[in-house]
């Protein structure tokens, strides 16, 4: 899946019943000094290999984590609709 087509795929999700950020929104329920965040992990034809659900105390954690994901496969971080950043592999 292309970028372009994460960004639409992710958005729908957002509204979706199956989506687990939905019903926290932009902070998880119970713990309102952490938030939720999604990584995507691309392949060299640049479809999602892989997706992961990070909980992290903030932005910056977050973007550091995404970035140590980034050895082998591109990443992307996501707050629900919201592009944060995005990481080349380290691999090339």
């Amino acid at each position: 899946m292309r970028g372009d087509d994460l960004q639409q795929r992710h958005a729908r999700s957002a509204i979706g019943p199956s989506n687990n950020l939905q019903n926290h929104g932009r902070r998880v329920t119970g713990s309102p000094s952490i938030e939720g965040f999604m990584v995507y992990l691309f392949g060299p034809d640049g479809n999602i290999v892989h997706s992961a659900r990070l909980i992290c105390a903030d932005e910056e954690r977050a973007k550091q984590r995404a970035q140590q994901l980034a050895e082998t496969n591109r990443v992307e971080l996501w707050q629900l609709t919201r592009k944060i950043a995005s990481y080349r592999s380290r691999a090339n």
